[in-house]
């Protein structure tokens, strides 16, 4: 019985200890995703697409660069807030980027 009513406290607590926030900003010339642990600056002319995978629990999001590398990144809903997914997605439209959203 009492690892019926601790497991869920477990997870919940697992889940906020390793949450690394991220904050993403797009300007005129490159993308730029920081997080806690590192900095990634994409220049925007480099990008060959971005494609928005809906997962559950969250959103797997992958930029395919030209030279044929990709960045994936997650954005993980779990406990989370509400942030600006949508505003960096018209963002990469308006750069005319080609955005997927599957």
């Amino acid at each position: 019985m009492g690892s019926l009513f601790s497991l869920p406290l477990v997870l919940y607590i697992a889940v906020k200890c390793s949450r690394k926030p991220t904050v993403w900003t797009i300007d005129n010339e490159s993308l730029t995703i920081e997080d806690p642990t590192s900095d990634k600056i994409i220049p925007l002319n480099t990008i060959d697409y971005v494609r928005n995978l809906r997962r559950s629990g969250g959103n797997l999001i992958i930029i395919k660069l030209k030279t044929g590398a990709h960045v994936r990144a997650w954005r993980n809903k779990l406990f989370e807030s509400e942030d600006d997914l949508k505003n960096l997605c018209q963002s990469l439209k308006d750069s005319k980027i080609e955005y997927y959203d599957m």
